[in-house]
């Protein structure tokens, strides 16, 4: 340190202290050199923020450090040229030239920090370090390259302080360039640039003015500089050629980024329009394979383009349908009212949505579901009109065909109740008069008959009962499918019709030795009409006694996700389930031979309670297995499910 800054000593005579003059011309100029290198530096930092590739970043951060660092030296010896001292001075080459190496690496690395946009405050603070130290390291390093017949010294306090001003300025003017850069991101970057250049350029200048205040040049009688020294019109030349290509470099520098930022904007337009091409012939590859035929006209309904699939459904190719509107296809049997209500749809900037039945172009008629959407440029006008349409036709046809059958059953429902209702009351006069006589026959009301005859009568009277139910059973049914089944709705305990259907088949179960158990709780209740679940205990207590030869029947109640369920199990030989299956189907039996029982029934009676359960959205469920007996299960819905009193 002390070779390279040697500091003023006690013995030093400051009084014999040459003059120093300077030319004001050449200081402005070198303070405008500074300058300008802080500009070129800073537009070199903006060229670092748009690059990505390190290759790029290292170019242009050499780059950078080469204006940034070449401008110092090149300011510093300006200055040293406009400084006018009563002696001779020289410069030793190879010094000099060594000088420039601080400054350009300092300024390399402070890029680092001015190429980001808001730096934290320890990199600004550390960018501001570096560069004030390499503008310091630069000059006291080419002051050191001087060669005059005396000895230069430096005043401490002012070498310090020319540090200082050399880092307060220069971080300084990096705040500066980020501050404006945030205020006025909206504006060009020649504002920030200028505003951190031109105290960048102060920085500089303002570091060797301060260190020139604090030199002092002491004669010593040595002899000037040797041969190889510079003179000052050598270093003139060296200093306009350093500045003349700090210029070449700037300028070069932003015609090559200026050259780079048009390919890389000509690279993004390519690029933009590859993706639009490629979304483009997407969009086609999709339009011409839909399934839908599509048609897109122009504002006046012109048609300007139809898929594939429309040539395929209407018949007209785009070359014929090309110039012409939609109304092409008008079939004639289409309310008007619909078109009209389409273009006051289409027209208000809403999508409308329909059926139209429309004519191909060979004359045949097809149904098209339709939508019809606006689509807006970029100014919001409507532009186009897009129509997506698909053929129904044949869904039409099913659908009429569905209406058609639906209405022919229902009329075969109304003959079938009719006709059940005609037939039950032709059948029912004089079957009631055949089981009345046979009544008064077995009551001996004619007087006493042989016995073979009271058995006669007997078996009329029962066969005449039997029918009587059946016809009575056909009836109810129609009834039910035809929704005319009386429904009287009353708080119904499932105990009390439990009981009170144990008395319609208690005899038989007598006869047969079984047993009939109940086991409902009192609180049971149900929201329904006593006479269909009596009626449907009595059908399920009938199965079970008939069916059963030993044992019991039991009926209980128990409650299910919030419903009331009502079991009728017995003890009988029980079935297959596909005999279960069979059992609710009308005219069909749980017996696998029903011609080898004598009491068999016309199949009607499950049939019939799994009909009334559909009056109560209920559900019935038969568990049995063969040797192991049947449980009839009904579930009765929450909403019939009353709560305990």
């Amino acid at each position: 340190m002390t070779n390279l800054i040697p500091f003023l000593s006690p013995s030093d005579a400051i009084a014999d202290a040459y003059p120093m003059h300077h030319d004001p011309l050449l200081v402005a100029l070198s303070v405008a050199i500074a300058a300008f290198a802080a500009f070129a530096a800073f537009q070199v930092a903006e060229r670092l923020r748009a690059v990505d590739s390190l290759p790029a970043k290292i170019f242009w951060q050499g780059i950078g450090g080469l204006a940034m660092g070449g401008g110092v030296w090149a300011m510093h010896f300006i200055a040293m040229l406009a400084l006018t001292l009563p002696v001779p001075v020289f410069y030793d080459p190879a010094v000099t030239l060594f000088s420039i190496v601080p400054g350009i690496l300092a300024s390399a690395v402070a890029l680092n920090v001015m190429k980001r946009r808001r730096p934290a405050p320890l990199p600004l603070a550390l960018g501001g370090l570096l560069m004030g130290g390499g503008i310091g390291a630069m000059h006291y390093s080419g002051m050191a390259a001087m060669r005059l017949d005396g000895l230069v010294r430096y005043d401490p306090a002012l070498f310090v302080l020319s540090i200082v001003v050399a880092v307060v300025l220069a971080g300084a003017a990096l705040y500066t360039k980020f501050l404006v850069d945030a205020r006025f991101v909206a504006r060009s970057s020649i504002l920030s640039n200028g505003a951190g250049a031109a105290l960048m350029g102060a920085a500089i200048a303002g570091m060797h003015y301060t260190a020139m205040m604090a030199a002092y040049f002491l004669p010593d009688g040595a002899p000037p500089a040797g041969e190889l020294a510079l003179n000052p019109v050598a270093l003139a030349v060296m200093t306009g050629f350093a500045t003349v290509m700090i210029t070449a470099l700037v300028f070069a520098a932003a015609l090559l980024g200026r050259h780079l930022d048009t390919i890389a904007q000509l690279r993004r337009v390519v690029a933009e329009r590859v993706k639009a091409e490629t979304e483009a012939r997407k969009f086609l590859r999709a339009v011409e394979q839909s399934s839908a035929a599509i048609v897109i006209t122009d504002p006046a309904g012109v048609i300007e383009y139809v898929n594939p699939r429309f040539t395929d459904a209407s018949g007209y190719t785009l070359d014929e349908v090309r110039g012409k509107t939609p109304r092409i296809l008008k079939s004639g049997q289409t309310d008007d009212a619909v078109y009209a209500e389409l273009w006051t749809t289409i027209m208000a900037g809403r999508e409308w949505r329909g059926e139209l039945l429309n004519r191909r172009k060979g004359g045949e008629l097809y149904w098209d579901r339709t939508l019809i959407a606006p689509i807006r440029g970029g100014d919001g006008a409507i532009a186009n009109f897009l129509a997506v349409k698909e053929d129904v036709t044949e869904r039409k046809a099913m659908e009429q065909a569905l209406i058609e059958a639906k209405e022919a059953a229902e009329a075969a429902s109304r003959l079938k109740t009719a006709f059940l209702a005609n037939i039950s009351y032709q059948l029912r006069t004089p079957l009631n008069a055949v089981i009345r006589f046979a009544e008064m026959m077995v009551g001996g009301a004619m007087g006493p008959l042989p016995k073979a005859y009271q058995e006669y009568a007997a078996r009329i009277l029962s066969g005449g009962r039997q029918e009587l139910a059946l016809i009575g059973d056909l009836l109810d049914l129609a009834r039910i499918e035809a929704g005319k089944m009386p429904f009287q709705e009353e708080a119904v305990s499932l105990g009390q019709v439990a009981r009170d259907a144990f008395m319609a088949v208690e005899a038989e179960a007598g006869e047969k030795g079984l047993a009939l158990r109940e086991t409902c709780a009192p609180d049971h209740r149900l929201l329904g009409d006593s006479q269909h679940l009596l009626r449907i205990l009595v059908n399920l207590l009938s199965n079970a006694v008939k069916y059963t030869g030993a044992g019991a029947v039991t009926v209980r109640s128990f409650h299910e996700r919030g419903g009331l369920c009502l079991a009728v199990a017995d003890t009988g030989p029980g079935m297959t389930a596909e005999q279960a299956r069979s059992a609710l189907e009308p005219f069909s039996r749980a017996e696998e031979n029903p011609a080898d029982r004598a009491d068999a029934g016309a199949g009607l009676g499950l049939p019939m309670v799994r009909q009334l359960l559909t009056l109560y959205q209920g559900e019935i469920e038969i568990v049995s297995a063969p040797g192991q007996g049947t449980t009839v299960i009904l579930r009765f819905p929450p909403a019939r499910t009353l709560a305990p009193e």
